[in-house]
């Protein structure tokens, strides 16, 4: 079984794992791993201050997007930010407008809570129309994001977003437009792979890629860039979990722990019942120092009895001082 393609949109497969009895299971991630490995690696400056600022990187691609999309609809991050927040509240749980929501004690509560400026219903329905259209933006733009970082053609990514070639290169120029950094390391990398017919990555682990680059095809040669290019980044990636794993030996003894999966940017662990916090926090420093990267990792972390799961701090505090 590949454990990497159990889907994260439905929990129904992971919650058959089940922690033994007086176990739990903890999920730590690295959040943005491979862009945050692309942005160290490219040194891209708008990228590096969207993660070392906590800022969102698939609404800073979004809105580059939008705005050459619809040059009369032009937005800014801010705005655009704040009206997926008023879509969001005034959504149902199948991410539809829902009308019942209108009302005035829900309009009073956004209203109070900063989400919305004005109490006009129009208005309210009018922003939350255009931050429904905002959200699938995103969702194509976070998209776009992880393609570039796989090399993608224009062809690949209109079929992946269903849009024509011609939209999707439209999006290829809007994401190097937003990021130029990017751009440049993906010229360097392709007369890297001409001349040297390798990549590294960040720990100087090789691809080799004299086989395509010599055969004399140009389609051969054109996978070689994309190599070239995704290489350094999951081949990164992957290192730093290798890496982490490593470091992760000695805490996991100490504390009575141990590694029970690895799923593509997440770690799933086997822990004592009346663990605590604070071990899983000393793990997720570790896994985020295991490859120092210049705009920094972050992660989460997840406690259940079942993979897929996820307690609340409420619940967690609860449980922890029932075990003490």
């Amino acid at each position: 079984m590949n454990l990497q393609q159990i889907p994260s949109y439905t929990n129904l497969i992971r919650h058959a794992f089940i922690a033994d009895e007086g176990r739990l299971l903890a999920s730590i991630d690295f959040s943005s791993q491979e862009l945050r490995i692309l942005a160290h690696i490219t040194g891209d400056e708008v990228m590096h201050k969207i993660f070392t600022e906590g800022g969102d990187v698939h609404s800073t691609t979004a809105v580059t997007i939008w705005n050459m999309k619809y040059p009369d609809r032009k937005t800014d991050i801010d705005t655009f930010q704040r009206l997926r927040k008023v879509s969001e509240f005034f959504r149902d749980k199948d991410g539809n407008i829902d009308q019942s929501k209108f009302d005035e004690e829900h309009i009073n509560k956004a209203f109070e809570e900063g989400i919305i400026l004005t109490k006009d219903k129009d208005i309210i329905l009018e922003e939350t129309e255009l931050g429904l259209e905002y959200e699938k933006m995103r969702k194509s733009a976070k998209k776009v994001n992880f393609s570039i970082v796989y090399g993608t053609t224009p062809i690949g990514l209109a079929d992946n977003l269903e849009i024509s070639e011609e939209e999707a290169q439209m999006y290829i120029n809007a994401y190097m437009q937003t990021y130029p950094g990017v751009a440049r390391w993906i010229g360097e990398i392709k007369k890297q792979v001409r001349e040297k017919m390798y990549v590294e990555t960040i720990l100087g682990r090789k691809r080799r890629l004299y086989p395509e680059v010599t055969s004399g095809k140009q389609w051969l040669l054109e996978s070689a860039y994309r190599k070239g290019q995704n290489s350094p980044i999951q081949g990164s990636a992957a290192d730093m979990t290798k890496k982490a794993t490593i470091d992760l030996q000695p805490v996991l003894k100490k504390y009575d722990c141990r590694i029970l999966l690895w799923v593509h940017d997440e770690i799933i662990f086997d822990i004592p019942k009346d663990l605590g916090m604070e071990p899983l926090k000393e793990f997720a420093e570790i896994m985020c120092n295991a490859i120092p990267l210049k705009c920094g990792m972050k992660s989460d972390i997840e406690v259940a009895e079942r993979w897929g799961q996820k307690l609340g701090e409420d619940d967690l505090r609860d449980l922890w001082e029932e075990e003490e």
